[in-house]
């Protein structure tokens, strides 16, 4: 019910298409085809922010103006929000850092990070404002930064069938534990074990666990 009420189809319009190129190893290469549409504030449901205590905000297709109309919404009733910028986000650096100290959470992989901060992506993550800043590495691991202090997690190491959805994954297992109250610490062991439960199967979404099942492969009570 909910995803019908909140999907918006638009006469006339294209929808984007991807189309996932995944090798032996579980490597993958995304070719992606964009429809005409752009998130407007015309079609996002903001009444939807009075009902809500967090707000996770992925990419917005480049529409900076929109972003800081969301957050400014979010913020007046008190949500917390989660910012995971797109490209087309990043490229618009110094409007997108106007809207990181109003940010609870700010998630980037370690290639936007650089892109943004330069190679020493750590000192500008522990200054980027937010009250929480992570950076995801890949094979590297993540790092996280919260007042004043920058820790890193290590992967769980599992036979890798396919990559695709792991930075979601990763995410989800953390905001998740900042949800529920759980330290940097153990928010980002969550973050690794969601991560590496997808990667070890087919699909973005099917090795996905449930609260139990997540609590019980990092031990967590």
């Amino acid at each position: 019910k909910f995803t019908k009420k909140y999907l918006r189809r638009i006469k006339g319009e294209v929808t984007d298409s991807s189309t996932i190129l995944l090798s032996p190893a579980g490597r993958r290469v995304i070719l992606v085809s964009r429809g005409g549409t752009r998130v407007d504030k015309s079609i996002f449901p903001f009444g939807v922010l009075k009902r809500t205590r967090w707000l996770y905000i992925a990419s917005l297709e480049g529409n900076i103006v929109l972003l800081k109309k969301v957050i400014k919404e979010a913020l007046r009733f008190g949500v917390r929000i989660v910012l995971n910028p797109g490209s087309r986000e990043l490229a618009q650096r110094k409007s997108l850092a106007e809207v990181f100290p109003k940010v609870e959470i700010l998630i980037l992989n370690q290639g936007e990070a650089v892109s943004f901060w330069g190679k020493n992506f750590l000192s500008g993550m522990a200054k980027s404002g937010a009250k929480t800043t992570v950076v995801t590495c890949g094979q590297a691991g993540a790092y996280l930064h919260q007042d004043n202090k920058t820790i890193k997690s290590e992967i769980i190491k599992v036979n890798t069938v396919d990559t695709t959805g792991a930075g979601d994954a990763f995410s989800v297992g953390l905001v998740a534990g900042l949800m529920w109250g759980y330290s940097s610490q153990k928010a980002l062991r969550l973050g690794m074990a969601e991560s590496a439960s997808v990667v070890n199967v087919m699909g973005a979404k099917t090795g996905l666990l449930n609260k139990g099942k997540l609590m019980a492969l990092i031990k967590i009570n």
